[in-house]
């Protein structure tokens, strides 16, 4: 406190120059001091509590200036919802109203500084009061004791207070100014239509496919003449050339579902032998490109950065093709006009020979002008009239149109009439229809389509009506998105919790804000805002094209991408900004400076297709940008984060650091007291947690989720003591338990986290010792848990002393009966507990278990599908019958095993795969299981024709391993 320097300074005083050197210095010292400082004690209490009543009183009038300044802002936020719904033209109100909403995130930052304070003293205070220490505890006050903690308020000095009511003097003064333009710029009902929003429906809208066959309409003729050029002979004679087939239109007009149309068409299918499908995103990098190609043919991962050593690679791939095998190459979203881009991605392309060919769809006349030669071009334009009628009623009546009203009919018509021939324009309005009963929703739709602006974007505006009957808070969700570029594959809890931590998701009575996130992300899927995709078997979720230039055009001066200096955020106001993201381009250096200049921002992301090249992050970054809660550098080579200072980041809500280098966070991380969610997944260098992370109090996701296959004895770093601490916890991607002697974290610290869900890897169990440990974990209370994974070490059977209770252990670590996936790896004792098996796990659907000496019987398990068994010591394996729901049988990993037997029927089983069984000989199996149906490989002993074929009846006397 800042009274106690002057009373230190006093006890240093010359009262201690006349001790006697003969006395007792600390006796003679404490004399001296409490003769000399007695009164002047009792002065400065009195005078204490003179000034603590004044700062009383400050910190009281700064409450009811906040609470004023809350009701302000209720009325901002009524005010922005009600420009949400208008039309605003003027470009002075739209100004007007940028500047009301940058003084609601000032305020919404000031308030959350206040109320940070204010959770972090009254959560201190709660802590020493449990340790004894608090005001609860009775104590007799001394002379020199001064009972600065009888009022509760946060510790802040003068200059704190002092700080925040200059900070609402600056806001107070800021309204004042805007409230002198509203007499000029009052919103008028001139200024555009306004209309009560359609009440939202609580039924969740399903997520539609991407591309759903049954919902394309015409194209037939477009798709013939393409399919017929790329099966024919070019007619093109010379080594050097490759042949293009491109398809060019508008944004929203249909390209990439022609091409689709294309690449499944049979007659493309039986004349290719190879077709690969390369979607580009904002970036046209070569670089990438030619890495997708390859890891595509040849199915394997590449981590090499090289453009010299890719194509060398790729040219040696293509050489190896026999000269019948022709290849089809289809480059979706080309944008890249430069002759250099086609030039370099053509150059290994050529070793393809006579039978490759490409199929491109742009949107710039550009990009197929450089290529030749140029086989054919499609010019696409809009559907045909009735094209578009036939596509809008099958989406917006499910059950077709006989029976629905006729005026719903007409006005459905007039709609599709409206959306000029653009594909993307029908499927979204389509998905707003589709079961809207009200006839003045469906009329006010076609009178916002009539009043649509003719120019050249009629596309876009057609958009614009879909998205202006999105109700607000989702409106923002969505324009928060056009952080990420165009085509950037994100996954749906990675923006649910980008959401929570700006705080977007309003909260819906008790529910989890990642439930009512998940509504929310859910509605935008089926009204087609998101679509759900597969790029090189990674899924995740984009914008469309045309949906992130709208998301674009509605963040409108709250997005900046740093990577452009002349971005035309550098000359206007930049404490206007609040969202930011760093692209990371081939052979460019990030450039953090830009940042520098936007100290408001309240989201930075990095986007990189690639892991970034990002070591480290400058030091001066979190000074200069104190406002952030979503900081994600996720998919990079970063090795380590700066030492956060107190004050700074303080709002930081998101911490992002998976797919990194990173070994350690420093453990400053722990200051950050609203900290909900940090991501540490796919980090396999981690070797540790921050020591306090119990101080964390608010966290919701510790996600250092790693590939189950790949966690090995090097992932399993003690965890800190304390996390039973963190009762708001909802994800635990993985815990390690260390001995109870330890000091660190033992498995009963589990015993309260029961909100955990999702998946959870239990690893290192031999350092269980005590079954009521195992108890107290309470794995059976935890409901939410649908993933599981019981470890023990690799080499835990050289430590017997520790596996005397193996089985006892196992037995209390019973889980809950909703489990759907369940793993036992390493298990040291021949016996799996007896819960395993019984019928009340009534949702276990795959289990996986490694390292026994025989399997038990799993018959009683009512939904089992998936059964995977490796690491087996056995030489002879009979596998059994009794599974009626059993799908996938998978054995693999059993260095000792020679023949296997599988002759009694599994009636549901339609694949059986069997790998890395260097000494498997022989295989008798079942006639209903086909040939077809079973994959051995790598089994190098193991022919084919070796693999037998049983009748139904045969009968041998066998025994289930």
């Amino acid at each position: 406190m800042s009274f106690l320097p002057p009373i230190y300074a006093l006890a240093a005083s010359s009262p201690f120059s006349n001790m006697s050197q003969n006395s007792n210095p600390a006796k003679d010292s404490w004399d001296i001091l409490s003769k000399a400082l007695g009164k002047i004690v009792e002065e400065l209490i009195g005078r204490g509590f003179s000034i603590l009543e004044s700062e009383v009183s400050r910190y009281k009038s700064i409450e009811e200036e906040l609470s004023r300044l809350r009701s302000t802002t209720d009325r901002i936020d009524s005010l922005l919802k009600d420009a949400e719904r208008r039309h605003i033209q003027d470009d002075s109100v739209k100004d007007w109203l940028c500047k009301l909403k940058s003084v609601s995130f000032d305020f919404d930052d000031l308030l959350d500084s206040y109320q940070t304070a204010l959770n972090v003293y009254n959560h201190n205070k709660n802590l020493s009061s449990s340790n004894g220490e608090g005001p609860s505890r009775k104590r007799k006050w001394s002379s020199l004791e001064i009972p600065f903690k009888l009022i509760s308020v946060p510790e802040w000095g003068p200059l704190q207070r002092r700080r925040f009511g200059l900070e609402i003097e600056k806001i107070k003064k800021r309204l004042d100014d805007i409230a002198k333009e509203r007499k000029d710029l009052s919103m008028r009902d001139s200024d555009g239509s306004r209309r009560e929003m359609p009440r939202e429906s609580t039924r969740v809208s399903r997520p539609g496919a991407s591309h759903d066959r049954n919902q394309i309409v015409g194209r037939k003729t477009e798709v013939n003449k393409i399919a017929e050029i790329l099966t024919a002979d070019s007619g093109v004679v010379g080594s050097n050339t490759v042949p293009v087939v491109a398809i060019h239109g508008v944004a929203g007009i249909g390209k990439t579902t022609l091409a689709r149309l294309v690449f499944e068409d049979d007659r493309v299918k039986a004349n290719f032998h190879l077709r690969l499908w390369v979607s580009l995103t904002d970036s046209c990098d070569v670089t990438n490109i030619t890495k997708e190609i390859l890891e595509k043919m040849t199915n394997q991962s590449c981590n090499d950065d090289s453009l010299d050593r890719l194509q060398s690679r790729l040219r040696e791939h293509l050489n190896s093709l026999n000269e019948r095998n022709k290849f089809l190459l289809v480059i979706d979203n080309v944008w890249a006009e430069g002759f250099r881009f086609w030039e370099d991605l053509r150059v290994p392309l050529i070793s393809g020979g006579e039978g490759i060919k490409v199929l491109i769809t742009t949107r710039n006349e550009g990009v197929y002008s450089m290529m030749s030669p140029l086989l054919h071009l499609t010019k696409l334009t809009g559907l045909e009239k009735q094209e578009c009628r036939d596509l809008l009623q099958s989406l917006a009546f499910r059950n077709g149109v006989q029976g629905q009203p006729g005026e719903l009919v007409n006005i459905c018509k007039e709609i599709a009439d409206k959306c000029h021939g653009s594909p993307l324009v029908v499927k979204t309005l389509g998905a707003f229809l589709r079961g809207q009963s009200d006839h003045e929703e469906w009329r006010y739709i076609l009178y916002e389509m009539g009043t649509l602006k003719k120019d050249q974007n009629n596309t876009l505006a057609s958009l614009l009506t879909s998205y202006n009957h999105l109700p607000y808070h989702i409106k923002q969700c969505f324009a928060y998105c056009s952080i990420f570029p165009n085509g950037y594959l994100f996954q749906k809890n990675q923006v649910i919790r980008y959401w929570m931590a700006e705080g977007l998701i309003v909260p819906d009575g008790r529910r989890r804000l990642e439930l009512v996130g998940k509504n929310y992300f859910d509605k935008l899927i089926g009204k087609s805002f998101f679509e759900k995709v597969n790029v090189n078997g990674r899924e995740g979720f984009r914008i469309p094209n045309m949906m992130h230039g709208m998301a674009r055009i509605i963040s409108g001066y709250e997005f900046v991408d740093l990577d452009y200096n002349d971005h035309p955020a550098h000359k206007i106001e930049p404490g206007r900004f609040r969202y930011a993201s760093l692209l990371h381009r081939d052979g460019q250096s990030f450039k953090f400076e830009n940042a520098f200049n936007f100290g408001n921002l309240r989201t930075l992301i990095l986007c990189s297709e690639l892991r970034a090249p990002l070591e480290k992050v400058p030091p001066e970054l979190f000074p200069n940008l104190t406002h952030l809660r979503v900081l994600d550098f996720s998919n990079s080579k970063l090795m380590d984060l700066p030492i956060i200072a107190k004050d700074q980041l303080i709002h930081l809500r998101y911490l992002g650091v998976s797919n990194t280098s990173i070994k350690k966070l420093p453990d400053s991380v722990c200051q950050l007291y609203n900290l909900q969610t940090i991501e540490l997944g796919g980090c396999t260098e981690l070797i540790e947690l921050p020591e306090r992370i119990s101080k964390l109090v608010n966290l919701h996701h510790l996600d250092f989720h790693i590939n189950w296959d790949k966690i090995t004895n090097k992932n399993s770093f003690p965890m800190p003591y304390g996390i039973s601490k963190l009762t708001s916890l909802q994800t635990l991607s993985r815990f390690n338990v260390t001995l109870k002697s330890s000091g660190s974290c033992n498995i009963s610290e589990l015993k309260d986290l029961n909100g955990i869900r999702g998946e959870l890897c239990i690893s290192n169990l031999e350092n269980v010792i005590d079954e009521q440990d195992a108890k107290d974990a309470n794995l059976v209370g935890k409901e939410f848990i649908d993933k599981l994974m019981l470890r023990w070490s690799d080499d835990c059977m050289k430590k017997p002393k520790k596996l005397a209770k193996s089985r006892d252990i196992a037995e209390s670590l019973r889980p809950n009966g909703k489990l759907k996936c369940l793993w036992i790896v390493n298990y040291p004792d021949p016996v799996l507990p007896r819960w395993l098996g019984e019928p009340t796990f009534t949702s276990l659907e795959t289990v996986r278990i490694s390292n026994l000496f025989f399997v038990p019987s799993l018959r009683r398990l009512p939904r089992l599908k998936h059964l995977y068994i490796e690491k087996m010591s056995v030489r002879i394996m009979y596998t059994f019958a009794g599974f009626p729901t059993l799908e996938t049988l998978m054995i693999t990993n059993m260095a000792e095993l020679e023949k296997l037997f599988q002759k009694q029927d599994i009636p549901s089983l339609h694949k059986l795969e069997v790998s890395n069984c260097p000494n498997l000989k022989e295989m008798v199996i079942h006639q209903n299981l086909c040939r077809d149906k079973i994959k051995i490989w790598k089994c190098p002993n193991m022919q084919f024709q070796n693999c037998v074929c049983v009748p139904h009846d045969y009968t041998e006397e066998e025994e289930d391993l």
